[in-house]
């Protein structure tokens, strides 16, 4: 992982054990994916709503990610589509 992103996880995550950083990263983050400036991004958007572990920030990660599915399937559902029963 790049020290940028490392830096950032040590700025808003900073009870997280270094061995748990690329956890961190890959579970509740576009790493490696995206840059270091999106990724500090991501981790102060959690930090500041209080989420402080690595658990916290993927299950908040994960509810993200269903909630954006959700926006992309209504969106692209035809309008036959719910009209059966």
């Amino acid at each position: 992982m790049c020290q940028k992103c490392v830096d950032a996880v040590k700025r808003w995550f900073p009870k997280v054990r270094r061995k748990d950083y690329g956890d961190l990263l890959m579970s509740a983050t576009a790493f490696p994916m995206a840059g270091p400036a999106y990724i500090e991004k991501q981790l102060k958007g959690m930090a500041r709503k209080g989420i402080t572990t690595v658990a916290a920030a993927a299950a908040y990660a994960g509810e993200q990610m269903e909630r954006d599915m959700e926006k992309i399937r209504l969106r692209t559902r035809r309008p036959s589509e719910g009209l059966r029963k």
